[in-house]
């Protein structure tokens, strides 16, 4: 378990009984009187993910606070559902959020990590993180603004492809990128906000491959939004990974392989849905 030395700055570590708190000052107060009494607390349905999520008012002129109850994916979800031997895996999640706010790569503020005891040996995992009002995933945006002109798409998928550039450099590897993991601003200026480090990573020199690896991630996600009504265009798709290969120390290479992979992989997965009738 982390101790009381290892916190990121602004951060305090306490205990309350048998729960344990990483947690920024302001929240704690808030984020105890959830964990006591979890029944109480006010789902934020609009925000659709593997759980639930709540909201908790706090006033004052303090944004509100989401709270995500870690849950397990693959094979072990059926049986273990929201049990956790370790914690390290959350304790990373915030430890890369603090990383992308160091290197001014934009993302939701991290409140509180709580842990309980639960069967045996085993942990619950709470995230909590200040809610940014007005905002909406990627791909909603992109589904709302079917009519954007050319202008503003191009200046969308520009800002999208500088923070994701900006991850990158800064060493963090995004084990999950798609379009609802990117948020666009409330604000005017299209600001790109890129969540949810779980299960990431961490570089020092971030390799081609983890990049290219992250960004066809995130074209698979095109690929199946682009089998709804509206359709993120193929000029879209090669403009966002020109912007990106603009960066400091950017090599046409990079471009080049980037388009070619991009090719390959758009063929493999549309064979694939096509085997599994996901036409």
């Amino acid at each position: 378990m982390i101790s009381k030395y290892d916190m990121p700055s602004g951060y305090e570590l306490t205990h309350e009984g048998d729960t344990t708190l990483i947690v920024r000052p302001d929240a704690r107060e808030a984020a105890l009187d959830f964990l006591s009494r979890p029944g109480d607390a006010r789902p934020a349905p609009e925000y659709a993910g593997r759980g639930r999520l709540y909201r908790i008012d706090r006033g004052d002129g303090k944004p509100a606070l989401l709270v995500k109850q870690y849950l397990r994916g693959g094979l072990l979800r059926g049986m273990l559902k929201d049990k956790f031997l370790t914690t390290m895996r959350f304790i990373a999640e915030l430890y890369l959020t603090e990383i992308a706010a160091k290197h001014k790569v934009r993302t939701l503020k991290i409140a509180c990590l709580a842990f309980k005891p639960c069967a045996l040996i085993f942990r619950r995992a709470y995230l909590f993180t200040e809610e940014l009002k007005g905002a909406a995933a990627l791909a909603d945006w992109c589904g709302a603004h079917a009519d954007a002109t050319p202008a503003e798409r191009r200046m969308l998928v520009n800002a999208v492809a500088r923070e994701a550039r900006n991850m990158h450099d800064s060493g963090i590897w995004h084990a999950d990128l798609h379009l609802k993991n990117i948020l666009v601003g409330p604000d005017t200026g299209n600001r790109i906000y890129i969540i949810d480090f779980d299960r990431g990573d961490y570089f020092k020199d971030m390799p081609d491959e983890r990049r290219i690896e992250n960004l066809m991630r995130l074209d698979r996600s095109v690929e199946k939004f682009n089998r709804g009504p509206v359709r993120i265009t193929l000029t879209d798709r090669l403009r966002f990974l020109k912007a990106y290969c603009g960066g400091p120390g950017a090599t046409f290479d990079l471009y080049k392989n980037l388009v070619r992979t991009q090719m390959k992989w758009r063929k493999l997965h549309r064979l694939w849905w096509r085997i599994i009738g996901r036409t």
